[in-house]
């Protein structure tokens, strides 16, 4: 699977959350744009904690820079597990999507 989206997905959610659950390198791209319902939530930390049980590695990539801002947007389950079993690397720089207009 390249790219997926929960809610959009052919299989049924049980079968989705397994897959992303089992795969050997999952990429959750732009942390924090997603529409946050109870169930999202939900089935975020489902796929976080398992995953952090698994010792299966994650890359998660967000334009969120604060643990304040991560706290007031994620339950405080999720956020310690993002945060307890992640390496922070910062990347700074211009956008390279404004360069060039």
């Amino acid at each position: 699977m390249r790219e997926f989206e929960i809610t959009r997905a052919r299989k049924s959610d049980a079968e989705a959350l397994a897959a992303l659950e089992a795969a050997q390198l999952l990429i959750l791209d732009d942390l924090g744009t997603e529409c946050l319902s109870p169930y999202t939530a939900s089935c975020l930390y489902s796929l976080v904690n398992t995953r952090v049980c698994r010792r299966l590695p994650t890359i998660y990539t967000t334009n969120i820079v604060r643990d304040e801002d991560l706290q007031r947007r994620y339950t405080e389950k999720l956020v310690s597990r993002l945060l307890g079993s992640c390496e922070m690397l910062a990347f700074c720089g211009e956008d390279i999507r404004l360069q060039g207009k």
